[in-house]
């Protein structure tokens, strides 16, 4: 199966994907390179998200199937 079908599979199945997840759980270490290859063919959003640690803002992508 390739990155691209892993990605896929797993976007539809758990509604998005962050790059941890596709570290951890797909073994998958450059998810924005599989997600512009499949925005080739599929309509994919990115959604920011946030939280406050230690006084810092961490920030990470969220990219899921519209």
């Amino acid at each position: 199966m390739t990155q691209e079908e892993q990605v896929l599979r797993y976007m539809k199945s758990h509604g998005s994907i962050t790059v941890w997840e596709a570290m951890t759980q797909l073994h998958i270490t450059r998810l924005a390179a599989v997600i512009w290859r499949l925005r080739k063919v599929y309509d994919i959003e990115t959604v920011y998200r946030f939280r406050m640690e230690d006084g810092k803002k961490i920030q990470w992508a969220e990219y899921r199937l519209k």
